[in-house]
């Protein structure tokens, strides 16, 4: 278990710091490295999209349960919704990978043949606790762990996929944030927003440790699509 960093000033440093180690083990997580380094297939890219709709959808539906919240208002923006997204990047995949009939039906085919891995249900179980207790706490240092690095890594994600697989643009708009005119100042404004949360000291280290935790059930999934879990 990651110990208990000094507070700074800024939670957006602390963050960064307290989660330093778990967020380098599951970039380093073999599926994603092999996937990244081109190792996998395009096939591969794809299962990983599968799972993500399952969480990203959980956690979509708990920001927006609690962005009522004096702190968890600073950070939930729609602009950052990805469902939708995925949904279509999923539909162009398997259109390309099992025909037009496939998707014939739109999202509720692929839905019906598309299943959570146990890790993923985990995940997903975590985020509905958080949304039916209203969990604003928790809610941020998930938001900030999957929404952050989308911003960031993700866009290093979709070059990859490009550059390794040929995946073309229209199955990778889970990458395009069409509400964000520049990425970096809104990266930025998004830190400030995490600085100006007024927490006492009980509720910082709550959120530490549940970003941690995200990164734990991120490199959980990652495992599971390793090791060929369906």
């Amino acid at each position: 278990m990651t110990s208990a960093i000094l507070p700074s000033s800024s939670l957006a440093a602390d963050l960064k710091a307290f989660t330093a180690t778990a967020h380098e083990r599951a970039e380093e997580s073999t599926f994603m490295t092999d996937l990244l380094d081109g190792k996998l297939s395009a096939h591969d890219f794809l299962r990983l999209q599968e799972q993500a709709w399952f969480f990203y959808s959980a956690l979509e539906e708990a920001a927006h349960c609690v962005s009522h919240g004096e702190r968890a208002g600073l950070i939930v923006d729609e602009a950052l919704d990805r469902t939708a997204a995925l949904e279509s990047d999923i539909a162009y995949l398997h259109r390309q990978f099992y025909g037009e009939g496939a998707a014939e039906e739109g999202t509720r085919q692929w839905r019906a043949n598309v299943t959570p891995i146990p890790a993923t249900v985990e995940y997903v179980e975590r985020l509905q606790r958080i949304r039916d207790e209203r969990d604003e706490i928790r809610l941020i240092a998930h938001h900030y762990v999957r929404c952050l690095g989308d911003l960031s890594g993700g866009q290093v994600i979709a070059t990859m996929m490009r550059r390794n697989y040929g995946i073309a643009p229209e199955a990778l708009q889970f990458y395009r944030f069409e509400g964000i005119a520049k990425l970096k100042p809104y990266k930025d404004n998004y830190r400030k927003n995490l600085d100006a949360m007024r927490l006492n000291p009980a509720e910082r280290q709550t959120l530490l440790e549940e970003a941690t935790e995200a990164f734990v059930l991120n490199m959980n999934v990652f495992a599971g699509l390793e090791r060929g879990e369906k």
